[in-house]
Parts: C-alpha cells; structure tokens; sequence
C-alpha cells in the first residue's frame, strides 16, 4: 500500500516538475529532471517513513526484546475492546433497552477495523488486474 502511495506521489513531482520547466529547455533534459524528481520525491517519502518506524521501535522496543506477557497483552487490546463492545451492543439489544449512537458507532469502527482493511486491499488489487488474495 504504501508503495502505491509512493509511486504516485513520484509520478505527482515528476508531473508538476514538467510543468514547471521554461519551454525552451530540451525533451531529453526535460525527461532526466522530471526523472530526477520523482525519483527525489520516493525517496523522501520512503526515508521520512523508515525515520517513523526508527523512531517508534526506539520509542517502544522490538517485540522479540519484550517479555512474552507484554507481547500478548499489547496484542490483545484490540480483540478485547471488539468484544468488549461487540458484547455491550448484544446485552443492550437482548435487554430491549436502545443503543446509543456513540456505542454503535464505535461497533461500526471496530467491524470497518477488522473486516475492511482487507476488503479495501482486494478491491484495489481487482481494480489492477491483480488475483484476489488468499485467505
């Protein structure tokens, strides 16, 4: 996903670049500037995206550092918030009693959370010809 996010923001410099450029320079010229910015722009991207992973795993630690209690209690925040909720919603409407638009929103996030990340990357991969993934 982020190589696409990359790729297109190369092709945007790479764009804007051409635009820029007095019409009197040369074709060729113009091709190898347009060139180097969009090869500049990934780059830079890519560099600012590899400082943030840098700075959290220096903030937070490697999991294979941590202790194993800490590696399943961080990995189950997430499940257990969607159960947490999921379960509220569920007693709430088996009780008759209405559900506040806060509590069903939060359930929405956490079904948009878990279901269509996945969703959104198989359709993309559809829409460029890719095969649908598996499993």
């Amino acid at each position: 996903m982020l190589l696409n996010v990359v790729d297109n923001l190369g092709k945007l410099a790479a764009t804007v670049v051409g635009r820029l450029l007095p019409p009197k320079i040369g074709e060729a010229e113009r091709r190898q500037l347009q060139m180097k910015a969009e090869v500049l722009a990934k780059q830079l991207v890519l560099d600012e995206q590899s400082g943030f992973r840098q700075f959290v795993l220096e903030y937070e630690g490697r999991a294979k550092d941590m202790p194993r209690f800490i590696q399943v209690l961080r990995g189950s925040v997430r499940p257990v918030l969607t159960y947490l909720f999921g379960l509220t919603t569920l007693w709430l409407y088996w009780r008759g009693q209405p559900i506040p638009q806060e509590l069903f929103q939060l359930d929405l996030v956490m079904f948009a959370f878990w279901f269509g990340e996945r969703a959104v990357r198989n359709y993309i991969k559809t829409k460029q010809g890719r095969d649908h993934e598996v499993a």
